[in-house]
């Protein structure tokens, strides 16, 4: 391969760090953006998506706070939706300079698809493309979905003691519930029961995989924690934003989601329902049926064929 590069870039004059792969540095550039906040990917795109950098320049960021571009400096004041969406406009910015592209693509999945929509929308004339994985939507929307789905996965299970406590907490109202052992509550339970009993704890198949790949240094590893608790403190801040919903639905760039259907951190029908609002030049939602909420990941041989076939669709 001829770039295979790590690099520590000063954007928004901070440390962040980045992982380059490509075959040919002539290729378009993919810019993608991980979720979170706080969860670094690159190990999960080496594993997964590498045999796209025959094709294209694989450009993975670890977001401010997170993993190679964690700082001590940095406090959850910090950790805002501006902060990330100048971060993310930066690099787009040298990434242009440095391959010579006037425009480069945009993936976002989860907490990145919600900074990865409002990068896009400001800034159209830099994006050849934009596709959501994992797309969020609006916050206070996503947790009376959930409600709605805990619900009736305690109707379908028979838990009548949860199903009774949810009927006695009520419907969210603003993304809150009336009191904040009710918010304890759910956020206790929600993962609990709607997850497959198949699935490893979140230790396992999320911390565990950073703390065991090459991919980081062992600072990195160790930063992975601090920033994971820095980005916790931040969540309660709700970095400014709540919704993507004002940015409004018409987008001067094809704009693509795929969502897994079992998605159940950020519910497929908000994603969908979305997506049919959304008014570009081109789009298409693609509906992933056998997975859940990291469909790039769980499905990666078709992620890569819908890369190839959406992003060359859009080639000048």
């Amino acid at each position: 391969m001829q770039l295979n590069e790590k690099r520590t870039i000063m954007i928004s004059g901070l440390p962040q760090r980045i992982h380059l792969w490509g075959k040919n540095t002539n290729a378009p550039v993919i810019l993608f953006l991980h979720g979170g906040p706080g969860m670094p990917f690159r190990h999960k795109i080496r594993k997964y998506l590498l045999p796209l950098a025959e094709e294209y320049v694989l450009a993975v960021i670890d977001e401010r706070g997170a993993g190679g571009s964690y700082s001590p400096e940095l406090t959850p004041a910090d950790l805002t939706l501006e902060n990330y969406v100048n971060d993310i406009r930066e690099w787009t910015e040298y990434l242009k300079k440095r391959f010579n592209h006037k425009k480069i693509y945009l993936v976002g999945f989860s907490f990145g698809s919600l900074i990865g929509s409002v990068a896009a929308f400001r800034d159209p004339s830099s994006y050849a493309a934009y596709l959501g994985v994992g797309q969020f939507v609006d916050i206070d929307e996503l947790i009376l979905e959930r409600y709605r789905l805990l619900c009736q996965k305690a109707r379908e299970i028979g838990d009548e003691s949860l199903e009774r406590r949810l009927e006695e907490m009520g419907e969210p109202v603003g993304g809150e519930f009336k009191t904040e052992e009710d918010n304890k509550y759910f956020g206790d339970h929600y993962y609990q029961a709607m997850e497959p009993a198949h699935y490893p704890s979140f230790n396992k198949r999320e911390i565990a995989p950073v703390k065991r790949s090459l991919e980081y240094t062992f600072l990195e590893k160790r930063n992975f924690e601090n920033g994971l608790a820095l980005s916790s403190q931040a969540k309660g801040m709700n970095f400014g934003v709540r919704s993507v919903l004002p940015l409004g639905f018409a987008c001067k760039i094809p704009h693509y989601i795929i969502q897994g259907v079992d998605d159940i951190s950020t519910p497929y029908r908000l994603a969908e329902e979305y997506s049919k609002q959304i008014h570009a030049p081109k789009k298409a939602f693609l509906a992933y049926t056998n997975s859940g909420h990291e469909a790039l990941f769980e499905e990666p041989e078709r992620f890569m064929i819908d890369v190839r076939n959406k992003f060359n669709e859009n080639v000048d």
